[in-house]
C-alpha cells in the first residue's frame, strides 16, 4: 500500500513545528443562533423528524454556515481544520431517521471543509501582490470520525461488524469529498476504535494508499483513564498493531490534566497530538491571568518534547487558536523515538512483556498475567478484576476465534494458527488476526501435520515468521510460537526449539503449554513439584509464555534434594524409568 501525497505532507510538516488543529466546532455554529429551519434547508423541509442539534447535516442544508467556522480557524491561523461530521455515521444519524444520509452527509463535510481550504488559499495568494512564487503554507483536513454510542438511535445494534460497515462508510465519504486525514476524535472505547481501524483499514486497501489515522482519546476518569475504564496506555498499546500516524489526548474537565500522561508515554513511537480544550482553557484575549496560565501550560507541552499537534476543543474558539499559533511560533515537534520491538498487549491495563520477564504466566484463574479464554469450552471474562489483564482468547474453529477478538476491547493474543491448511489459508487468517488488534500463536503444524522432530519443528516456525514478517509485515514482536511437544522428551525439545527461536528469529516469542504436567500423577505435591521443576527450566531457556494456572509452587531451591533429582529426571527426560522412580517415592 502506497503512503498518500496528505500522508508524506503531513509527516514533513510535523518534523518541521508543531502544527495546531482548530478548535470546538459546536460552540461556533452555537453562535449563530441557527433555526430548526437551517437544520431542515429545502432538501428536509417535510422531514417527519426534528433536525435541530444534527449539525453535520448543515454540511448538506446550509454548508455556508459550516464554512463561515472553517473560516473563521483557518484565519486564526490552524494549519489542520476537523469536518463537522462527528455524528456523519448511520448510528449517528438514525435519531434523525437519516441513517441512508450517512455517506453523502461525510462526503459533503469533507468537501465543504477543501472548498474553504481552496478559497482561503486563493485570497492568500491574491493578497500578497509583487510575490509571484510565493508558496502557501500546506494546511490539511482532518475528516472527523466520531465514536459511535449504543445510546444513540433506537434499537441500536452495536456488534464489531456493524461498526465496521458504519464507519467504512463514513471514511469512504470522507475520503471521496476530499479529506486528507482521518481522526477518530474523542474515543472512549477502544473495541469503537479498533472496528474504525479496521473499517480504515479496509477503505485504504480498496484505494491501495495509506491516509493518515490519528486517534485521540477522552480522559474522563481518575487515574487517567476512559469512560469505559481503560487507561491511555492500554489505548495506546491496543491500538499497536495499525499504521496509526498519531495518538491524541483530550481531557473531559478542569480536573482531568493530560500533561502527566503524555509525558508517561514520552517512548511511544508514534507522534503525539493533545486537543484537550477545558484544560488548556478557551483564552480570553482581555484576561491577563488567562493567557498566561495558557501560555504556561502550552510551553510546558512544547518544552518537554510531547507533542506534534496542539489545538483546542470544548468552548476553545478562534481567539484560543491564534494564540496557539502565536505562543508555539518556533517550537519544536516531538521527536519520534524508534520502536522498542517490545510485545504491547492490553486489558484494562496496559502490559509490555519485556517488563515482566521470562515465562509470562498464562491460565484461568486468578494470578496468572495473561488470562486464558477457551471458546470451546465455553470460557469468558466473569471477574471484573480479570478483565484488567490481556486476554489469550483460544479455540480450534476459526469463525469463533474471530467472534471471541471482536469482543475484546484490549489487545490480547488470539492461539492459535498453522500452516495445516496451507500458506494461503494461514496468510489470510493472520491478517484477520492483526485487523483485529491482537498478537498470534502460531503452531508447529504444516499440510504434513504436527512436527515431530527438532529439524522439522525448527524448519515450520522459520517459515512461518518469513511468511508473516516478510509478506504480511506483521509485528515480529506479535508473533508467539508454540512448538509441538512430543510424547518422548517434550520439554527438552520445547527449549530447543525456544533457543532456536530466540538466535534465528528477531523479537519472536515462545509458548509452552505445561497445563498437562504432572497429571499422571495422583498426589499433589508432586503435580506442584514438577510444575516448579519445569517453571525453573524455562526461565533458564528463556521461555517467554507458560499456559499453566498460578497454583501455589513450592519453592525451587526449598524442595528437597533427592526429591528434586526424580523430578528433574521426570521432567527432562533424563531416565526412561524415571517416571516410575517418581511413583515409587511417593509410596
Amino acid at each position: 500500500m502506497n503512503l498518500s501525497q496528505a500522508y508524506q505532507d503531513l509527516a514533513r510538516a510535523c518534523n518541521g513545528r508543531i502544527l495546531v488543529m482548530d478548535g470546538d466546532f459546536g460552540s461556533q455554529l452555537s453562535l449563530q443562533m441557527l433555526k430548526e429551519k437551517d437544520f431542515r434547508g429545502e432538501m428536509f423541509a417535510d422531514h417527519s423528524v426534528d433536525l435541530m442539534g444534527n449539525d453535520a447535516i448543515l454540511c448538506v442544508t446550509a454548508p455556508n454556515r459550516v464554512k463561515k467556522v472553517h473560516r473563521a480557524y483557518l484565519e486564526a491561523g490552524a494549519d489542520i481544520i476537523r469536518t463537522n461530521t462527528n455524528n456523519a455515521t448511520s448510528f449517528g444519524q438514525s435519531a434523525f431517521r437519516l441513517e441512508n444520509m450517512a455517506y453523502d452527509i461525510a462526503k459533503a463535510g469533507a468537501a465543504v471543509a477543501c472548498e474553504t481550504l481552496a478559497e482561503y488559499n486563493d485570497d492568500v495568494l491574491n493578497c500578497r501582490t509583487g510575490k509571484l512564487g510565493q508558496v502557501v503554507e500546506r494546511k490539511f483536513v482532518a475528516g472527523c470520525m466520531g465514536p459511535i454510542s449504543c445510546a444513540e438511535g433506537e434499537g441500536c445494534a452495536c456488534g464489531f461488524r456493524d461498526l465496521v460497515d458504519a464507519f467504512a462508510e463514513q471514511a469512504r465519504g470522507l475520503l471521496d469529498g476530499g479529506a486528507d486525514i482521518l481522526l477518530l476524535d474523542g474515543v472512549n472505547d477502544a473495541l469503537n476504535v479498533k472496528a474504525a481501524l479496521y473499517a480504515i483499514d479496509k477503505v485504504c486497501n480498496e484505494r491501495n494508499e495509506l491516509v493518515p489515522i490519528m486517534v485521540s482519546g477522552m480522559v474522563s476518569e481518575p487515574g487517567g483513564r476512559m469512560t469505559s475504564g481503560q487507561t491511555v496506555d492500554a489505548l495506546r498499546y491496543s491500538v499497536s498493531s495499525f499504521p496509526v500516524f498519531c495518538i491524541g489526548l483530550e481531557g473531559a474537565g478542569d480536573e482531568h490534566d493530560v500533561f502527566p500522561y503524555l509525558k508517561g508515554m514520552g517512548n511511544a513511537p508514534v507522534r503525539m497530538s493533545v486537543m484537550e480544550g477545558v484544560n488548556l482553557g478557551a483564552v480570553k484575549p482581555h484576561d491577563s491571568e488567562s493567557v498566561k496560565e495558557c501560555a504556561k501550560r502550552i510551553w510546558r507541552y512544547s518544552d518537554d518534547g510531547l507533542v506534534s499537534i496542539v489545538g483546542g476543543d470544548r468552548g476553545a474558539g478562534p481567539d484560543t487558536v491564534r494564540f496557539f499559533v502565536k505562543a508555539l511560533k518556533g517550537c519544536r515537534s516531538r521527536r519520534v523515538p524508534a520502536r522498542r520491538y517490545n510485545m504491547l498487549l492490553s486489558g484494562l491495563d496496559p502490559m509490555d512483556i519485556a517488563n515482566e520477564g521470562p515465562c509470562v504466566m498464562v491460565g484461568k484463574e486468578d494470578g496468572v498475567k495473561i488470562l486464558a479464554v477457551n471458546l470451546d469450552a465455553g470460557g469468558a471474562i466473569a471477574d471484573a478484576h480479570l478483565s484488567r489483564i490481556p486476554v489469550m482468547v483460544e479455540s480450534a474453529k476459526w469463525d469463533k476465534l474471530v467472534a471471541g477478538m471482536e469482543c475484546v476491547q484490549g489487545k490480547g493474543i488470539a492461539r492459535s494458527i498453522s500452516l495445516a491448511e496451507g500458506e494461503e489459508v494461514f496468510l489470510v487468517k493472520a491478517a484477520e488476526i492483526r485487523k483485529r488488534g491482537f498478537a498470534v500463536v502460531c503452531f508447529a503444524e504444516d499440510e504434513n501435520g504436527p512436527a515431530e522432530t527438532f529439524e522439522r519443528e525448527t524448519a515450520i516456525v522459520e517459515r512461518m515468521y518469513r511468511l508473516l514478517v516478510g509478506k504480511l509485515n506483521f509485528l515480529a514482536e506479535d508473533i508467539v510460537f508454540e512448538p509441538k511437544m512430543p510424547a518422548e522428551d517434550p520439554v527438552n525439545m520445547l527449549f530447543k526449539v525456544c533457543r532456536y527461536v530466540k538466535a534465528n528469529l528477531p523479537y519472536a516469542h515462545v509458548l509452552g503449554d505445561a497445563s498437562m504436567l504432572g497429571l499422571a500423577f495422583d498426589d499433589e505435591e508432586i503435580q506442584a513439584g514438577l510444575r516448579s521443576v519445569f517453571l525453573h527450566h524455562a526461565k533458564k531457556a528463556d521461555l517467554d509464555f507458560i499456559v499453566m494456572d498460578a497454583e501455589r509452587f513450592p519453592v525451587y531451591e526449598e524442595i528437597p534434594y533427592r526429591l528434586s533429582c526424580l523430578l528433574e529426571d521426570c521432567v527432562l527426560s533424563r531416565t526412561p524409568d524415571a517416571k516410575a522412580k517418581l511413583i515409587a517415592s511417593t509410596k
